[in-house]
């Protein structure tokens, strides 16, 4: 599992919208719908279900958006002490 899908993931379920996800990651729509069905496939479970032009976090999404808050600040917080 890569951190870079799950920052992806979380920026879409803060936002709840893919595209302005998109644009505030500086990365195409497209690409990010993909990382986005990569996670889910390598979680097996759905992440994001769409209502029409929006989408809406499942209860395996609500899950781990609400893991992730907790999770990456600690991930950025690391810094090395000194190079292996």
């Amino acid at each position: 599992m890569e951190l870079q899908k799950l920052r992806y993931f979380y920026k879409v379920a803060c936002l709840e919208h893919v595209t302005k996800a998109a644009e505030d990651l500086n990365i195409a729509q497209p690409a990010l719908t993909q990382a986005i069905k990569s996670l889910e496939e390598e979680l097996d479970v759905p992440l994001l279900v769409k209502r029409g032009r929006n989408i809406a976090l499942t209860e395996y999404g609500v899950y781990l958006k609400n893991k992730l808050e907790v999770i990456l600040p600690q991930i950025d917080a690391i810094a090395p002490s000194s190079p292996c």
